[in-house]
């Protein structure tokens, strides 16, 4: 993860962090809006230098980028689709739960299911630390959820 750029992220918060910029050798720091980060993000320098110290580019940099890359700059938030992918599905978790806006300030409209009310709503979601009761449609909602 020494290997790929920073990620801003497309949430509007502003954490300050650090990220090891492989060109010159150093940590720098950047703000960081609170969601679609990847691994190249460190709360401190210190924690940055003590990852990434001494990395250098080389010939292995493309598969590094592509395989990190490809994985860490996920959102969360579409990373909890793999939990479906292996059949393990949480009705608690995806469909029990209140829905959580989050300390994020984005602004995803979102659908939730209201287990008192048995039905599908929309709120708005910040774009970081959610839970599973988030859904993208009505549909999706209703279909993992009814």
């Amino acid at each position: 993860f020494c290997h790929v750029s920073k990620v801003v992220g497309r949430c509007r918060a502003a954490f300050p962090r650090w990220w090891y910029n492989i060109t010159d050798g150093s940590c720098q720091q950047f703000v960081y809006g609170g969601c679609e980060g990847n691994n190249n993000n460190y709360v401190t320098k210190e924690m940055c230098m003590e990852k990434c110290a001494g990395v250098k580019e080389n010939a292995v940099h493309v598969l590094l980028t592509n395989r990190s890359g490809a994985v860490s700059s996920v959102p969360s938030d579409l990373r909890r689709q793999d939990d479906l992918a292996s059949n393990i599905f949480n009705y608690e978790e995806y469909c029990t739960s209140k829905a959580v806006t989050g300390p994020c300030r984005a602004a995803f409209l979102r659908w939730y299911f209201d287990a008192e009310k048995n039905a599908c709503d929309h709120f708005i979601y910040g774009g970081c630390h959610g839970n599973k009761n988030n859904h993208r449609s009505k549909e999706e909602c209703m279909q993992r959820c009814f």
